[in-house]
């Protein structure tokens, strides 16, 4: 998912600086917010939050379903990437095998789409 912030970095780099552009050439009235990081990389090694995921992507319901920080998903990911901590219950299992799936499709049929642009 890194290659994906990296891009989410690098698109919200460039919305932020055409808001300048646009000030300066008294195409907009309101003063832009100040650019205070100019990264063209996601420098973290935790998982990136969806908001870069989705601006590189789109939105993606199943993978901001399973990479949400902040989703049902979380605790029982980090257990599984951690510790290999089971899921509780059969049932609990197929649920997220079942978002986990979806989400793959999802970036799959991105890569597909995107693969010659």
């Amino acid at each position: 998912m890194h290659i994906y912030a990296d891009e989410g970095v690098k698109l919200s780099l460039h919305d932020n600086i055409r808001e300048w552009q646009k000030f300066l050439e008294g195409k907009a009235k309101k003063i832009p917010k100040p650019i205070l990081r100019f990264d063209l990389e996601y420098k973290r090694r935790t998982i990136p939050p969806v908001y870069l995921i989705e601006r590189a992507l789109g939105k993606m319901n199943y993978v901001r379903t399973i990479m949400d920080s902040n989703g049902k998903w979380r605790k029982r990911r980090n257990s599984i990437a951690h510790n290999a901590l089971h899921f509780g219950s059969e049932e609990t299992y197929k649920e997220y095998k079942h978002d986990l799936l979806n989400a793959i499709n999802q970036l799959q049929r991105h890569a597909a789409k995107h693969k010659n642009t």
